[in-house]
């Protein structure tokens, strides 16, 4: 059973289980970073965000919403964040306001995040410019029934 808390509450948690040491496990719910993390199925383990770079995956809030995004470039302390399934990016993130990094992911198995495969997909991934995003919009209209992300 999954528990709703609001954003604040959710926000101090994290913020004091990161500050504490302590890994904090989330799982995640949305489409927005297929194909590498599935709806409902994939968990996280986060760690404070320390020293970034190009590709990590990032939780951040923006109006009261928590996305884990990854960071596509970066510059004059900020990170512009792209979901991987998303067509655009979500804009800049000052880095300060970024709340943790993911280390480890996975479905049965929490493996870490730093795997030369996951680095290679996402340089290529989000290398393709043009030809990614209509990859994108083809794989949506292909998405089967019950794969779809629905709301109660």
């Amino acid at each position: 059973m999954s528990e709703r808390v609001d954003a604040d509450e959710f926000r101090d948690v994290v913020a004091s289980t990161l500050q504490e040491g302590k890994p904090l496990r989330l799982k995640v719910t949305g489409s927005s970073m297929r194909p590498l993390f599935k709806d409902g199925r994939t968990r996280v383990e986060l760690a404070p965000p320390g020293r970034l770079k190009r590709y990590d995956i990032v939780l951040f809030e923006r109006e009261g919403r928590f996305f884990l995004h990854r960071i596509v470039r970066m510059g004059a302390g900020r990170a512009l964040t792209r979901g991987d399934f998303n067509v655009r990016p979500d804009g800049t993130v000052p880095l300060d306001d970024i709340l943790g990094k993911v280390v480890r992911d996975g479905v049965d198995t929490l493996k870490p995040t730093e795997r030369r495969s996951q680095r290679a997909f996402a340089r290529l991934w989000h290398g393709m410019g043009p030809l990614r995003r209509l990859l994108v919009r083809v794989l949506r209209r292909l998405r089967r029934p019950d794969d779809a992300h629905t709301r109660p």
